[in-house]
């Protein structure tokens, strides 16, 4: 039985980035106060990681500019590959762990998490977030889901 590890990890998204998404949702009338990005990492592993492995994990994913938001605890939309399927990315970067020595790893697999507030500092609405949502994600490529809901990344059907 596999269990699922969750990292956060540096910021997703330049400031030139998240001004833009500011900037487009400001034209669909959302005014936005709180806006940032963070990768988020999910491995699925076979066992535990030993001390030692998640200090050869943390090392291999120790890119990018560091930040310390948004964290578990905030609202997160999480937008990860569609369940199903399997990113460049996480082709790549599972070689990698697995040639680091961490043969434990199935898979690794990595989403943005944005912790978004409006400018009163609360969560969006239901339909402030449906508006939103399009400027956040590609509904063709990836998905929205929950931290909790991130398993369902490394479901296996026969």
């Amino acid at each position: 039985m596999s269990a699922i590890v969750s990292l956060p990890g540096a910021a997703a998204l330049s400031p030139f980035r998240l001004d833009k998404i500011r900037r487009e949702a400001t034209q669909l009338g959302l005014n936005l106060g709180t806006l940032a990005g963070r990768h988020w990492h999910f491995l699925e592993v076979d066992a535990p990681l030993s001390a030692a492995q998640m200090r050869l994990v943390e090392q291999a994913l120790d890119y990018g500019t560091p930040t310390d938001t948004p964290d578990a605890d905030d609202p997160l939309i999480l937008v990860t590959p569609r369940p199903g399927t399997i990113s460049p990315w996480s082709s790549k970067a599972t070689d990698i762990l697995k040639n680091c020595g961490l043969a434990g790893v199935r898979r690794i697999e990595r989403g943005v998490a944005f912790h978004v507030l409006d400018a009163a500092g609360q969560p969006l609405p239901a339909d402030a977030r449906s508006r939103l949502l399009p400027l956040l994600h590609d509904r063709m490529t990836e998905a929205v889901m929950t931290l909790a809901d991130a398993e369902q990344l490394f479901r296996h059907v026969p």
